[in-house]
């Protein structure tokens, strides 16, 4: 059985530039650990496309594509199903019921997502594009970066503490 990961075009560079599909958070907050998310789900997440579910092409559009990363091959890490997962996670029994109510609400299935409390190298992995009508064609990560845009440059430094040049106030 293949489990995905879905993302888009917007987040591939970051990724590629990273090696590896990221934990969410990366720094935790609400949660004890970060995870990286998966599905069973093999047509369309549509979690991912939020508030766009009901049109793949319109999301694809938006954010420079539509992209799933494939596991092929067995991690060498732990991967739980939902239940087990919100458990292994930390999260809140309110936060996974708030979190299963709004799946629901955008035509998702949470017995459907799995994931694991750790980074994802990129060996385990292959890239398919979504190319419309539920078709998905397999791409190479370096083809799929020259059809995407790579993030803007931060105008900002973002480290603890910044000044801003026009103003002269110091912010935290």
């Amino acid at each position: 059985m293949a489990i995905y990961h879905y993302t888009t075009g917007a987040r591939l560079h970051d990724i590629a530039k990273s090696g590896v599909l990221r934990t969410f958070p990366e720094r935790p907050a609400d949660y004890l650990h970060g995870v990286v998310w998966l599905t069973k789900e093999a047509e369309m997440e549509r979690s991912v496309l939020d508030k766009d579910w009901r049109d793949p092409e319109v999301f694809a559009a938006k954010y420079d594509g539509l992209y799933r990363f494939v596991v092929q091959k067995k991690l060498p890490i732990a991967i739980y199903g939902w239940h087990r997962l919100t458990e292994a996670m930390g999260l809140h029994w309110r936060s996974k019921k708030n979190l299963a109510a709004w799946a629901v609400s955008v035509c998702a299935n949470p017995s459907d997502w799995l994931g694991v409390l750790q980074s994802i190298p990129l060996e385990y992995v292959t890239l398919e594009r979504f190319e419309g009508n539920s078709l998905w064609r397999p791409v190479a990560l370096e083809e799929a970066l020259n059809l995407t845009q790579p993030p803007l440059p931060l105008l900002i430094d973002q480290g603890p503490r910044f000044r801003h040049k026009h103003v002269g106030a110091s912010f935290r």
